[in-house]
């Protein structure tokens, strides 16, 4: 497509244009990322728009449509509208244009799509929940300023707990809270925290969140998950020949905070410790399988937070591929919702390179034949064919027995 097709409606936009839409505080601001390079994985819509990942305090997904010229804008970042972070995006698509590069078109299962519809209607929620707090009628885009200052890292936090803490629809309850006062509201919140530990513990760590104590829950999260490899396994502790699992409750109430605030990263990190303990865990405990359930329903925070994190998507699809070869009782739980999104082919051609590596080092450090070192060879075996076939980088290869053998790989 020629960068001056009179069809492009961004062919013809003016930096006037783009000042009158964002005001020029903000124009510089976008500017100064645009220059930094933070804009990534550029690509244009269907309609004629234009949708990217931004790396501001987090990694955004911004999209950015124009109708008779004028700008709309959505953004996952807290601002959500026409926010730096878009303009950041028009200003890269219009270099583009400029020095005549192509830009693919995103394709309709992109996952920008979807997290910007989730940030929509978190959106709307917002705007319906009319909470009255000074912090969120006078908080201006500009307050969030790059990821290496403290103060903007709070802005940003609290912002998200704000945002994504109201319900997303309204009921009974909703209707019940906003007719309430201010008196009555916390007087509610006590009862509940006397009479709930894990509601206390919510409000504990969305205080801490806002007062900048990431780090320390952080903290927290890792102590309890390390506790768990210190629980009774076949005592008599519940009076029945069988051990307690630990307190996973609380753990699933930290990641929730985390991811909430937006430390997904960290909630990541989390959740590979979480895994390894579990496992230990989950293999000596004397239980009807509760133990599992509550790894599991934790590592369904996890893998909601591996969409959301800083990696890019393929290293995503390893982290979730790292995840499964290492579970052996099935604790993975979320894997499915992730995996139910696409991932481009490129991608796919990472994966399968990195799988290829690794299962070639595998076999010449397991020379020996045994059922745990061909079960283990057989599992990364198929994900490298998985990984092959989406890449577009397999020919036939024979079956065995039922099984697929090694595949041939095809170069890059």
């Amino acid at each position: 497509m020629s960068s001056k097709a009179p069809s492009n409606p961004f062919a013809t936009l003016t930096w006037d244009d783009v000042e009158a839409w964002a005001g020029s505080r903000i124009v510089s601001r976008g500017k100064s990322y645009q220059r930094s390079n933070r804009v990534r994985e550029l690509a244009r819509t269907v309609s004629r728009g234009i949708v990217a990942w931004v790396q501001g305090t987090s990694r955004y997904a911004t999209q950015v449509e124009i109708a008779k010229r004028k700008l709309t804008a959505s953004c996952t970042c807290p601002y959500g509208g026409t926010c730096k972070h878009a303009v950041a995006v028009v200003l890269s698509y219009l270099e583009c244009l400029k020095n005549q590069r192509e830009i693919p078109t995103a394709a309709e299962d992109d996952p920008r799509f979807d997290l910007l519809k989730d940030a929509a209607q978190a959106a709307a929620a917002v705007h319906s929940w009319e909470l009255e707090e000074a912090d969120d009628e006078d908080y201006d885009e500009d307050e969030e300023d790059d990821e290496d200052e403290e103060d903007d890292e709070l802005t940003v936090s609290r912002r998200a707990v704000a945002k994504r803490s109201r319900p997303l629809v309204s009921d009974g309850a909703t209707a019940y809270l906003k007719q309430q006062s201010k008196e009555d509201l916390v007087a509610l919140l006590k009862h509940l925290m006397q009479q709930h530990p894990d509601v206390r513990q919510a409000i504990v760590d969305r205080a801490n969140l806002l007062g900048g104590a990431v780090k320390k829950i952080v903290a927290t999260v890792r102590k309890e998950i390390n506790a768990l490899a210190g629980m009774p396994a076949w005592g008599d502790e519940d009076g029945w020949g069988r051990g307690r699992s630990g307190n996973y409750a609380r753990i699933q109430t930290h990641l929730e905070a985390l991811l909430a605030a937006g430390h997904a990263d960290e909630v990541l990190s989390l959740g590979q410790q979480l895994l390894k303990a579990g496992t230990q865990q989950v293999e000596m405990i004397n239980d009807e399988g509760e133990t599992a359930g509550e790894v599991a329903a934790s590592m369904k925070i996890v893998f909601r937070a591996l969409r959301q994190s800083s990696l890019a998507p393929a290293e995503q699809m390893l982290w979730a591929i790292n995840a499964e070869l290492n579970d052996e009782y099935d604790l993975c739980q979320g894997k499915e919702e992730f995996w139910h999104h696409s991932y481009s082919a490129a991608n796919w051609n990472i994966v399968a390179d990195q799988l290829a590596a690794r299962l070639q080092k595998f076999a010449s450090e397991n020379r020996s034949e045994g059922y745990s070192t061909n079960y283990r060879r057989d599992r990364l075996s198929d994900w490298l064919i998985r990984a092959l076939e989406h890449a577009g980088r397999t020919k036939s290869f024979p079956y065995a027995n039922g099984r697929q053998r090694r595949p041939t790989v095809m170069s890059a």
